[in-house]
């Protein structure tokens, strides 16, 4: 990804979770400490990488000091994108012995928790990039207005990352386009087309 020019550099990382107890019992390796060290290598060999990573909240044995270990993690890693899912129990897997011992309350409670988090870290990742001129593939106009344009540039994979809303200059649909992001939101990115 370092040496290749025409590599997008995004990475999806689907962790599941940090606690290495929580992990342990999702037949997985690894926890926080591993993890941090894998993400510091990645950004240090990949400088402006994106990394996406999905977590599992409410999964057998999830204690609140798991659940602490996860947030700390997130707040840490700094993903450019997070997925939370509640766990749910599946017939044919390992965990479905385990049994579905969270609450139902609990583990949204939990989801939500990680997603204010993310937002609030996306929020100033995104304000970061004002100022900045992005390559972006413009879609087309947006759904609710033929007067935005939308479209995505590297770090952004379609359908589960936000987008870049074209509010300005001379727009190209279905081009790669230079845009100057203007303003930085939890999830999307406004900016202009640039010559």
């Amino acid at each position: 990804m370092a040496e290749t020019a025409n590599c997008a550099k995004y990475l999806d990382m689907p962790l599941q979770h940090a606690d290495a107890r929580v992990l342990k019992a999702m037949a997985r390796g690894g926890g926080r400490a591993t993890f941090r060290t894998l993400l510091a290598k990645v950004r240090r060999i990949v400088p402006d990488i994106f990394i996406r990573s999905n977590f599992i909240v409410g999964f057998p044995g999830e204690d609140e000091a798991a659940f602490a270990e996860l947030c700390a993690f997130v707040e840490e890693a700094r993903f450019e994108h997070v997925g939370v899912f509640t766990y749910s129990p599946e017939e044919g897997t390992g965990a479905f012995a385990l049994g579905d011992p969270v609450p139902a309350r609990t583990k949204h409670s939990r989801k939500r928790r990680i997603m204010e988090l993310q937002q609030k870290l996306c929020r100033a990742r995104n304000q970061g990039l004002e100022g900045r001129i992005l390559e972006v593939l413009v879609e087309g106009t947006h759904e609710e207005t033929e007067l935005v344009y939308k479209g995505r540039h590297w770090g952004q994979a379609p359908e589960v990352d936000g987008q870049v809303l074209i509010v300005g200059g001379a727009v190209a649909p279905h081009t790669i386009q230079r845009v100057r992001i203007t303003k930085g939101h939890a999830y999307d990115l406004v900016g202009e087309v640039v010559d």
